[in-house]
């Protein structure tokens, strides 16, 4: 059995038991959701190859991201893919562009070899573009990136409008990641009412802990940069109450420094622990690269020393 065999039965498998929890038939999720019940059926018995925009919609009636369940059961599948994806994760995260346009390389060999399914084909496209705005807002090509992040977007979204955020269902986790993105380049650009929109609304849909984190910590820099220093310190509290809660702690480096200069620009004690927090957390964790960023960026530090 093939990764796509093994991803269409784990589909299958999952829908059937949601829709029994939901206690719908097959004749009344068709009704709901105006798709032909014959499809319905192949989809929960594993005999079709699922398509994405039928996926998309489905998701509102068994209130939960079918195109994410079938992507994860082919991820899981696929060995390669998976370090590739963290093999780009990783190079984005450093902001080292040769490293995110190496990992494009085999991705693009990736997507061609599966080219036969629609749904694995546009998250891997999805992807790609995700890398090359990366790419654009780390040489400075900000304007550009922007329309990048917002192509990516429209990959899996085709009718989507930034200005009309609220009237799509956003569902999928790169959806989301891409949207983060795009709230913090509006923060450069002093966008910052837009981009507080944007992950009000993320903020208030998602239920993924790790992606809610993300979102406040984006909320605190946004009002960070808008001077609101006691709304940004309010956001940043509220992200680390809830890793602590469900202990999440690879987040806590980026947290941290975010506190260290919320305190510092309210006059508050405790910064320089809270950067120096930061900086151990990302060597237990093996953060090198991001340790040297904060290192560079924690401008202020060597004044108060002196002081």
């Amino acid at each position: 059995m093939g990764n796509f065999d093994i991803a269409k039965k784990e589909l299958a498998c999952f829908m059937r038991k949601r829709r029994k929890d939901l206690k719908l038939t097959q004749e009344e999720i068709s009704r709901i959701a105006f798709i032909n019940r014959k499809i319905i059926y192949r989809l929960e018995s594993g005999t079709v190859l699922p398509q994405y925009d039928t996926l998309y919609i489905l998701s509102n009636v068994y209130k939960v991201d079918l195109n994410k369940k079938f992507q994860d059961s082919l991820l899981n599948n696929i060995e390669l893919l998976n370090k590739l994806n963290k093999k780009i994760d990783l190079a984005i995260e450093s902001e080292n562009n040769t490293e995110i346009e190496n990992a494009l390389k085999e991705l693009n060999i990736i997507e061609s070899k599966y080219s036969d399914s629609e749904i694995f084909h546009r998250l891997i496209r999805q992807r790609i573009v995700f890398g090359e705005a990366n790419i654009l807002r780390n040489i400075g090509l900000e304007d550009i990136s922007l329309k990048k992040f917002i192509e990516a977007i429209k990959i899996t979204i085709p009718e989507f409008d930034i200005n009309r955020i609220e009237d799509f269902y956003i569902n999928i986790e790169m959806e989301i990641r891409i949207l983060l993105n795009i709230t913090i380049l509006y923060g450069r650009k002093e966008n910052y009412d837009k981009g507080i929109v944007i992950l009000e609304y993320l903020n208030k849909e998602t239920e993924d802990i790790k992606t809610k984190i993300k979102i406040l910590h984006t909320l605190s820099g946004i009002y960070y940069r808008k001077y609101e220093y006691e709304i940004a310190k309010d956001y940043i509290d509220k992200a680390l109450v809830i890793v602590k809660e469900h202990e999440i702690y690879d987040l806590l480096p980026y947290l941290y420094y975010q506190k260290s200069i919320v305190k510092k620009m309210l006059d508050l004690e405790g910064y320089i622990d809270d950067f120096n927090k930061a900086i151990f957390l990302c060597e237990i964790y093996g953060k090198e690269e991001l340790k040297k960023r904060l290192m560079n960026g924690f401008y202020w530090r060597e004044e108060d020393e002196k002081d």
